[in-house]
């Protein structure tokens, strides 16, 4: 069980409103073939020994493996000039964090009274949550400074080892970075780019990424 919470609907200046519930955190049923054990990866190894002499192979960040011609600069996410037949490679597999807590919301019971209660979290997270909260309808979601007890340290323990899971069965990740800007759509835009143009090995080298318009 973990606890998640509705955000109640409101504008701009109203007070924020939520409804804290429990709930099972549900595995999604495997849709495709789910009898049929998923075909292991190739290694790093393994599949540098495919590749001609002047290829290399990464593991980015993300779990995928990109291939690098050092002489050119040139990645590609295919096997370039495998020497030999094999079985293919397909690629592998959004947090507040705490301020001062000054802000508080509102808790209410399911029925719609109010528990006169009232919860502090911290500034950006208030300040995600009027953003992020709809005008005409609840929308759930799963935030640590809502959903677990900060003062039980056990409690926070135990939240910290399912954290992963949380985050792989969420429906959408939300990353909050702050209120717009004058210049937040150039920022947004410039890191689109930067991302298309390179990939980060598990070593943290910087490498070009497949399909980048300027490698180097």
């Amino acid at each position: 069980m973990s606890a998640c919470s509705d955000l109640l609907p409101g504008h701009a200046d109203d007070e924020l409103k939520i409804n804290i519930f429990q709930t099972q955190l549900v595995r999604p049923v495997e849709l495709a073939h789910p009898q049929t054990p998923a075909k292991p990866r190739l290694s790093l190894h393994q599949l540098l020994e495919t590749l001609p002499s002047y290829w290399e192979v990464h593991e980015t960040l993300a779990a995928r493996y990109v291939f690098r011609n050092p002489s050119s600069s040139i990645t590609s996410g295919c096997i370039p000039m495998r020497r030999s037949s094999g079985s293919t490679m397909s690629g592998g597999p959004e947090v507040t964090p705490p301020t001062k807590p000054s802000p508080t919301v509102h808790v209410e019971h399911e029925d719609g009274h109010q528990a006169h209660s009232l919860l502090q979290v911290p500034e950006n997270l208030a300040s995600a949550l009027r953003y992020l909260r709809s005008p005409d309808r609840a929308r759930t979601l799963w935030a640590d400074s809502i959903s677990i007890n900060q003062a039980n340290l056990p409690e926070r323990n135990a939240h910290v080892k399912r954290m992963s899971d949380i985050y792989k069965l969420a429906y959408r990740i939300v990353a909050w970075l702050g209120p717009p800007t004058f210049n937040s759509k150039l920022a947004i835009a410039s890191l689109n780019r930067y991302s298309a143009e390179v990939d980060y090995t598990s070593g943290l080298k910087r490498i070009s990424a497949p399909n980048a318009t300027h490698p180097g």
